[in-house]
């Protein structure tokens, strides 16, 4: 659903592209962009009401964005995988190994102590945030004064998955990396 939700919230992104862009590129960047404008969504709404109601709000609006530029995507799909070449099959294989791998040793909950910074910056912030109500730093932790992308989307994943959910978005980040 976070997908979805970013990569409906910078659909338009794609437009501004130069047409030097092939389709993988438009679709990378449109979905990281889309996932920044969609967290900065998320922080405006925490100011206030930063409950799972309004995260939810939020999330299935943005993930009704995407429906239209999907189904342009998917219409063109199987043209673009005809045009794969054969020697990219193992490469691809390999990308697609590697990323079953992460969702499969993401299932495992995070743990640690303050030493590591899953736990100590990126967490913290948002499992307070959704204990309050509201985005505001926690007083005797510095790291919370300046929430980023990855706190309010992990905010979600807390609301929406539970404590394991953020660690299994890292094979959503490795799908970037790639």
């Amino acid at each position: 659903m976070l997908a979805l939700a970013g990569f409906g919230c910078g659909a338009w992104i794609a437009n501004f592209l130069p047409a030097t862009c092939n389709r993988i590129e438009r679709v990378g960047i449109s979905l990281l962009g889309g996932l920044g404008i969609f967290s900065l969504a998320l922080f405006l709404i925490g100011q206030i009401p930063f409950s799972r109601t309004p995260i939810f709000a939020a999330l299935g609006a943005a993930a009704l964005l995407s429906v239209r530029p999907l189904w342009r995507v998917g219409r063109n799909l199987s043209l673009a995988l005809r045009m794969i070449p054969r020697d990219a099959f193992i490469p691809c294989l390999i990308v697609l190994l590697m990323l079953v791998f992460t969702a499969v040793a993401g299932t495992a909950e995070i743990t640690g102590d303050w030493n590591v910074d899953a736990v100590a910056y990126h967490l913290l912030g948002p499992t307070v945030w959704l204990r309050e109500g509201a985005i505001r730093p926690v007083l005797d932790n510095s790291h919370t004064a300046f929430p980023q992308i990855p706190e309010t989307l992990f905010a979600v994943l807390l609301a929406l998955g539970g404590s394991r959910a953020p660690d299994f978005s890292s094979c959503l980040r490795s799908a970037y990396c790639c």
